[in-house]
């Protein structure tokens, strides 16, 4: 996840200059836009290295509490998707105004990680069901990001928690 991490901001910063000429207004919208990516690839960048030490920094909830199992990786890892893509959002939206979809797919994705822990076993089914479809879908929109060099750690991150949803801890502990 720290790979995957550096290599969003780099390609961020990157893909925001190779859009189109420098302009005044342009080139500061482009500028909250990477700093947005960069607050991004930091929040991953240290669930990454949390889940790399066997313990976050931070705890909010229960959601970052057990980076040593599969389980807890793979909510650990949602988890840092969902407030990712949360705050990317709220720095598309503040550049270029088009980031409420972000927001409101970062919400959803971690209520999704909530209901990983606090739900039964029918919740987690459906749950597992769910994310399953998400991770599928984003390796499809991702590998057509890698056109343009961006969706690379996307792709990266929805591999890594897709072989962590079908590994046979998780299954067994979200009841497939």
């Amino acid at each position: 996840m720290l790979i995957i991490a550096l290599m969003d901001i780099i390609f961020v910063v990157i893909s925001a200059f190779i859009l189109d000429q420098y302009k005044d207004a342009e080139m500061w919208k482009k500028i909250v836009l990477i700093v947005g990516g960069v607050i991004e690839g930091l929040f991953l960048a240290v669930v990454g290295m949390g889940i790399m030490k066997g313990g976050c920094m931070f705890q909010l909830g229960g959601f970052f509490s057990d980076v040593t199992s599969k389980f807890g990786v793979l909510v650990a890892g949602t988890t840092a998707y969902g407030i990712g893509t949360i705050i990317s959002g709220v720095f598309t939206t503040i550049a270029f105004g088009g980031g409420i979809f972000d927001i409101v797919l970062g919400v959803l994705i971690v209520l999704v990680a909530w209901l990983m822990l606090d739900g039964g076993k029918v919740a987690n089914n459906i749950i597992w069901i769910i994310l399953l479809i998400i991770y599928i879908i984003g390796i499809i929109i991702s590998a057509i990001a890698c056109l343009v060099l961006v969706g690379i750690p996307s792709l990266l991150l929805f591999i890594m928690l897709l072989l962590f949803l079908l590994s046979p801890e998780v299954k067994q502990k979200m009841g497939m």
